[in-house]
């Protein structure tokens, strides 16, 4: 299902979703680090958004799974990534790796989990200002911190190559919204949505003057310079859509239509090799089962799905 790097008596810590279109070497370079750099236990899937060049090819390769279909735009395929770590495995940290990012310290993953365990949700900083930072400037954007995890930086800035986030944030939150189409504003929305229920938050006292910056971290990764892939022209279009949805509510579907749904669940079976069930048709059957399992339903389901048991109702 997923590609993993622990026994089956071990638990994920992290699920890794790298998002990619277009860009096989940079992929590879992205993947490759997180092979040679992550310790902690995880489970990866690639994310493809109707990559024509070798993408597909280079993944099944490595034995390394792929959810993809035609191109949709970013938020749709972070999604793709997301629901699926969301639905089908256990680890408690989500996080989206754009291709464009590899990592570059064994101690990576240490410090982005106790950042995200402790802030909920983390964003990586921008390529602009860690190359501000490198040059040992102090960019106006960071307010404070250190780049650690008890004391990442407060950041005015915001970026989506690379967001942590944990699984209890990510219930409350959501997806993107597949609103946005192509590229621009799809991240900050996102991101938006977590500061409005409190994760993400760092509070710098300006003389007086209370900031909620953005808890963001650059340990452990960089960016590799490699051409946009990204269509640029939706971005005016995004900037409307992000005006019209801000306010409203935290919880965001990864669909917004039965025929969305319809399409996603058939994306991520087909790249995962797994089925899904209508549990509402089952609802009752299921009950009982978990009764007699002494777990509650969703633990039940959940379990039965990772152990690819089959429900036998």
């Amino acid at each position: 299902m997923f590609y993993k790097n622990y026994g089956p008596e071990d638990k994920p810590v992290l699920g890794i979703g790298v998002i990619t279109y277009n860009r096989k070497e940079s992929l590879a370079n992205c993947i490759q680090s997180i092979l040679d750099s992550v310790l902690e236990p995880f489970d990866l899937v690639v994310a493809d958004d109707g990559s024509p060049d070798e993408t597909y090819a280079y993944c099944r390769s490595k034995g390394i799974p792929i959810v993809g279909g035609v191109n949709r735009g970013i938020s749709w395929n972070k999604n793709r990534a997301l629901f699926s770590l969301m639905s089908w495995s256990t680890c408690d940290i989500i996080v989206l790796i754009e291709d464009d990012c590899f990592v570059i310290d064994k101690d990576w993953a240490n410090v982005w989990i106790n950042a995200t365990n402790r802030y909920g949700h983390i964003n990586v900083v921008h390529p602009s200002t860690r190359t501000a930072l490198e040059a040992g400037e102090r960019p106006k954007e960071i307010l404070a911190g250190s780049d650690t995890a008890m004391d990442p930086y407060s950041c005015m800035k915001i970026s989506g190559m690379m967001i942590s986030s944990t699984r209890d944030a990510l219930n409350r939150v959501g997806y993107l919204d597949t609103r946005f189409i192509g590229y621009g504003h799809e991240h900050a929305e996102w991101t938006s949505r977590f500061r409005r229920i409190g994760y993400g938050i760092r509070r710098v006292d300006d003389n007086g003057k209370i900031i909620k910056a953005n808890a963001m971290l650059s340990f452990g990764v960089k960016s590799q310079d490699v051409p946009s892939t990204s269509i640029k022209n939706t971005v005016s279009h995004n900037k409307l859509t992000y005006d019209a949805i801000k306010r409203e509510s935290v919880y965001r579907h990864p669909w917004r239509s039965e025929i969305e749904r319809a399409n996603l669940i058939d994306e991520i079976s087909t790249g995962l090799g797994i089925y899904f069930v209508d549990l509402a048709e089952i609802k009752d059957q299921i009950h009982l089962k978990a009764i007699g399992a002494q777990l509650r339903p969703e633990e039940f389901i959940r379990q039965c799905l990772i152990d690819q048991v089959k429900l036998t109702i």
